[in-house]
């Protein structure tokens, strides 16, 4: 009984941490600037595994007002993206100048998403294994 407490636990943390993250960067990015951002090399670590190496890309970039920004990408990949000295498309929070997201990417969002409903199935897994138990 307590791995189904786990499990449902589990799943509603997935779901509320997907929403809250998805409400924040839409606050966060509702009145963004686009600007050209110059990719200056690449944050390297290691994932969950040790086994596989991630990589998030470092930008420099001006905002508005002139300010230099350095600033690391929120998300990883296990690869280099792009060359180093790239000009990318990017837009930058203006609460928060050195949040910045690649100008068309849907990639942080699909991710939110994507734990949203996965903690929404393991609830609904839980809930099964109840009615079933």
């Amino acid at each position: 009984m307590e791995g189904l407490l786990i499990v449902f636990l589990s799943g509603l943390l997935l779901f509320v941490l997907g929403l809250l993250f998805l409400k924040r960067d839409k606050k966060l990015y509702q009145d963004a600037v686009t600007t050209n951002a110059t990719l200056v090399g690449y944050y390297e670590y290691h994932g969950l595994s040790q086994m596989t190496t991630m990589y998030s890309m470092e930008v420099e970039y001006r905002t508005e007002d002139g300010t230099l920004i350095h600033a690391r990408e929120q998300a990883g990949v296990n690869h280099q993206k792009y060359p180093v000295g790239t000009e990318l498309s990017i837009f930058y929070s203006r609460q928060k100048p050195e949040l910045f997201l690649l100008s068309g990417s849907k990639e942080r969002t699909i991710v939110l998403y994507c734990m949203m409903i996965g903690g929404m199935i393991t609830m609904l897994l839980f809930a099964y294994m109840m009615l079933t138990y």
